[in-house]
Formats: C-alpha cells, structure tokens, sequence
C-alpha cells in the first residue's frame, strides 16, 4: 500500500472507529455520573470499576474515582493525577478537592503553592472564590494574618455575591479578634449579622460577639449574645462549649439579646413561580384582616414572588402569628429573618 493510500486509508478508518467506539465509552461514564448524582455509590461504583478496566487514563473517571474513594489519601491521589494530567477535563474540580485534602491534613504551603497555580491556569473559575477562602485560610494558620486579611478583603470587594463572601466576612472578624483588636472585630461581626442572615456564619458570628464581649470584659452583653445564639441555634453545642464559661451563666431574656442584634422575623407564606397565584394569595390575606407584604426575587434569571406577614422584634412574636396562620390556613409556613 502505497503512503498516499495508507494516509487516506487512516482518514477515514480512525473517525469512523472513534465514532462507533466513542458513543458507548461515553454512555458507560454517563451512566456512572448518573448514579453518582442519584447518591446511588455503589451502582457507580460498580459501573466505574467496569469503565476504568478499558478506559484507564480517563480524567474524568479518575476525578469520580476520587470522589467515590472511602480513603482520603488514597482519594486525593486520584484528583493529583487529574490535576497534574494534560487534560482541563475536571482539572479545576479536582484541584478544588486536592486542595481540600491538602488544608485538612495541614498541608498549608500545597494549598498555597496549588492555590497559585489554580488562579493562573484558571483564572475566571467559577470556583475560585472557595479557593481564595482557603488560601486566606493557611496564610492565617502559618501566622501571616494580615496578607491573609488583604486577601479576604480582596475576595470580598471581587465576588460580593459569591456563596463564599459570608464566610470571607467571618474570616476577617476572626482575624482581628486573634489580633486582640476587639472593636474592628465586633464591627465585622455585625456585618456577618446584617448581610447574611440565612446563611451558616450567622450563628458562627452570634457565638464570636459573644466570645469578643467575654474576653473584653463586658459579661452581660457576652450572656446576651449566647442567650440568643442558644435559643436560636439550640443544636450548636460545639460553639457553645468553646464561648461559655463559669463566670458567664447563661439567662434567659432573648428579648433583650434580639433588640442588642437588631433581629427581625417574619411569617413567610410562600414562594410563587407564578404572579396570578402569589394576587390570590395577597388578597386573600387582605380579605382576613392581615397586612401582608410582597418582595421580589430573581433566581437564575426568573422572578419569584415572595409574600410574608409581619415584622417582629422577638421569635416568640413571631411564632404566636405563624400559629395562628397555620390554624387558619390550612398550611404549613415558616419563620425567617428579615
């Protein structure tokens, strides 16, 4: 055969193999992604095994491997691989993991060394904000607290609206309480409070004005932010252990913690998709004596219509009305934070 005829030979042989091959290779992994995302580990992992044994360098396949891997050491040696292959298929994913690994196992110059390659390489990941929030993590344990400082401020001002702004806010009030300058702390605190009240640092910064009043030596104020922090979060005993002490006796006047915090709560009735149900529900409210307000939210592009009932001062308030609601209604409603 001639190099003219073997070139066409392979020109139109290799495509139409990859094409009669690909399909099946891709069904098999999209199988296994399926099972990953119903929970269903075993079938994915099952599935997987079967994969891996014709498509061994399968970056993608490794990455699940690694978050199918019981062994945290063993798991993070599948993400190494992805992260160090020449493939960008789960690369930022599997560097995310790696990183993680790296933080928990107190590795913190690889979460720093890896953390500079990822900005380089991926430099408008939608991930990097979780990766700036660990950087600033291990520059704060290794005892460079300020560049961790400029660094959270940094992530602040560039993704305000990111998951992980809360918990960047949280980070700057930690570090200048470890600085022993209390009132910048409390002030970052109350940011935590004000902004994010829905989100996991709230309770976090309850529980740290507390810590911040206890050691400065103001008790009644650090007894009435543990009172409201005890009261709202009653499952949070691990926070709790680490801000009470025998001189702070907890007393129960959440009243006066909620007026200290500026906390308001009101009945949420709903969420509506659909403005004409949200109009029937408005005036139906109205129609039985109660004042309801109407807010807007847009997620992902859409528009919610989101209608609540009252503003209260104390949760005890607000849950006499959620009861009396519910009574009336029919319905299940829940509290929330204004």
């Amino acid at each position: 055969m001639s190099l003219r005829n073997l070139s066409l030979f392979l020109k139109i042989v290799i495509p139409a193999l990859v094409l009669f091959y690909y399909p099946s290779y891709c069904q098999e992994l999209n199988k296994v992604i399926r099972y990953y995302n119903q929970g269903d580990f075993k079938n994915a992992q099952e599935e997987l095994k079967s994969y891996l044994e014709s498509n061994p360098s399968d970056y993608e396949a490794l990455y699940y491997s690694g978050k199918l891997e019981g062994n945290a050491e063993k798991s993070a040696g599948f993400f190494k691989k992805v992260w160090e292959g020449s493939a960008k298929v789960k690369k930022e994913e599997a560097g995310l993991e790696l990183c993680l690994y790296y933080q928990t196992s107190g590795l913190n110059d690889s979460v720093l060394s890896l953390g500079s390659k990822f900005k380089k390489i991926f430099p408008k990941s939608s991930l990097l904000p979780q990766m700036l929030w660990l950087e600033s993590r291990s520059l704060f344990v290794t005892g460079r607290a300020e560049v961790a400082l400029k660094s959270l401020k940094n992530m602040l001002e560039l993704y305000p609206a990111s998951a992980w702004a809360p918990w960047a806010q949280l980070g700057i009030a930690e570090i200048y309480f470890s600085q022993g300058n209390f009132n910048k702390s409390l002030k970052e605190y109350n940011k935590v409070i004000d902004k994010y009240a829905g989100t996991e640092t709230f309770p976090l910064a309850l529980a740290g004005m507390s810590r911040v009043f206890e050691t400065s030596g103001e008790k009644d104020k650090a007894v009435l932010y543990l009172n409201l922090y005890k009261e709202r979060f009653p499952g949070g005993v691990e926070v709790e252990s680490q801000i009470q002490t025998e001189e702070v006796t907890p007393r129960n006047d959440p009243s006066t913690a909620e007026k200290l915090t500026g906390t308001k709560y009101s009945v949420q009735i709903g969420v509506f998709a659909n403005q004409e149900n949200a109009d029937k529900v408005m005036k139906r409210l109205k129609s039985n004596g109660y004042n309801p307000e109407q807010s807007y939210k847009t997620i992902q592009n859409k528009k919610y219509y989101v209608i609540q009932v009252g503003v209260f001062n104390s949760l005890s308030e607000a849950q006499k009305l959620r009861e009396k609601l519910e009574r009336e209604e029919g319905e299940v409603y829940r509290i929330v934070i204004q």
